[in-house]
C-alpha cells in the first residue's frame, strides 16, 4: 500500500502501487520497481506471521470488551507520524498488535490491558552504536537515566539493517530483529554488546533501528543510529567489556592486535555477572604499541 499526499497535484508518495515503489531520499522523490522476496517462507517470516495470527486471535477471543475498549480509547488519544510526516491515529487493534508483536516473538507476557497514559514513550536521541568487524559485534550505548531503564517489564528493542556500502547516505530498510535489553530495578550499565544478525565488514555503513517498550504496553516511535564498521588494527585495544578474562587474553594476543593482558582488578557490580569484564584501561579503540599491556576490571557480582 502507498501513502499519497494531494495538494495542487500530488506532492508526495510513499509505498507501493502496481509494482512500483515510491519513496524519498536526500535528493528528492523517486520511484523504483517493487521487489519481492525470493522465498517468502523463511523461518523469520513464518515466525512473524505466526505471531500476528496468534495476537489477532488473542484480540478477538481472549481480551474482554472492556480491554478492547481501553485499547481503542488509547488509539483515539495518541497521535503518531506516518511515512509522510503527517499526524495519524491508529486503531486500538493496531496499537495492541504494535505493542505485543515483539513480546510474542520474545515469548514475553502479552499486555492485555490498554495503556492509561495517553502518550508515546520519547525517543532516545542520544543512542549510539559501534560496529566491530573483529569480533563480529554491535555495541549500543544509551542514556541510562531514562525511565524505562529502571522499569521491570520495559525494554529496548534493536533491529539491524542490511549492511550497506560506506558511500551510502540513507537506508530505508529492511531491518531484522536482533534482540532486546531489559529494564531492571538497578539500571543495566551500557554498552550492550550483541552479535549482529547480518555479518559486518570493515568500511560498511550500518544502520540500526530502535524502539522503547514500556511495561504498560506503550511503544515509542522508531529512532535510528548508524556507524561505519571498523576492523581491528595492530595495537588497537579491542572492546573487552562483556568478555571473560580468557576471552580478553585471546582478543588481546590475536595476531591482528598483538597486545597483552596487564593488571586484573576485581570489584562488585550490581548488574554485570561474576567473572565478566566491566572496564578496561586504556579504553577500547585506543592505539598502543605492540606488546603493551591493557588492564581490566572484572565483576565480583552484586555486593552482599
Amino acid at each position: 500500500m502507498a501513502l499519497v499526499k494531494f495538494g495542487g497535484g500530488i506532492t508526495a508518495m510513499s509505498g507501493s502501487i502496481a509494482g512500483n515503489t515510491f519513496a524519498r531520499n536526500r535528493y528528492g522523490n523517486y520511484v523504483r520497481n517493487r521487489t519481492k522476496p525470493v522465498n517468502p517462507n523463511t523461518h523469520d517470516q513464518v515466525k512473524i506471521r505466526s505471531a500476528m495470527a496468534y495476537l489477532s486471535e488473542y484480540w478477538a477471543e481472549t481480551l474482554t470488551i472492556a480491554q478492547r475498549t481501553a485499547w481503542n480509547l488509547y488509539g483515539t488519544n495518541v497521535a503518531m507520524k506516518n511515512k509522510l510526516g503527517e499526524a495519524i491515529k491508529l486503531s486500538g487493534f493496531n496499537h495492541f498488535m504494535r505493542s505485543n508483536i515483539v513480546r510474542a516473538q520474545q515469548q514475553l507476557a502479552i499486555i492485555a490491558a490498554g495503556p492509561v497514559v495517553f502518550e508515546l514513550p520519547g525517543k532516545d536521541e542520544t543512542i549510539t552504536v559501534d560496529v566491530d568487524e573483529s569480533p563480529q559485534q554491535i555495541s549500543v550505548d544509551w542514556d541510562d537515566g531514562r525511565d524505562w531503564c529502571t522499569e521491570i517489564g520495559a525494554f529496548l528493542h534493536l533491529r539491524q539493517g542490511i549492511p550497506q556500502n560506506g558511500q551510502r547516505y540513507f537506508f530505508g530498510g529492511p531491518y531484522h530483529n536482533v534482540g532486546i535489553v531489559h529494564g531492571a530495578a538497578v539500571a543495566y550499565t551500557p554498552p550492550w554488546l550483541v552479535l549482529p544478525h547480518y555479518p559486518v565488514a570493515s568500511g560498511q555503513r550500518q544502520w540500526c533501528a530502535f524502539r522503547i517498550h514500556r511495561a504498560d504496553g506503550r511503544v515509542s516511535e522508531t529512532f535510528y543510529a548508524d556507524a561505519y564498521t571498523h576492523g581491528q588494527k595492530i595495537g588497537e585495544v579491542p572492546n573487552l567489556i562483556g568478555m571473560t578474562e580468557a576471552q580478553a587474553i585471546a582478543a588481546l594476543t590475536a595476531p591482528e592486535v598483538q597486545l597483552i593482558l596487564g593488571n586484573v582488578t576485581e570489584e562488585n557490580h550490581e548488574t554485570v555477572p561474576v567473572g565478566i569484564i566491566i572496564s578496561s584501561d586504556p579504553v577500547a579503540h585506543t592505539y598502543l604499541s605492540a606488546g603493551d599491556p591493557v588492564n581490566i576490571v572484572v565483576s565480583l557480582g552484586p555486593s552482599v
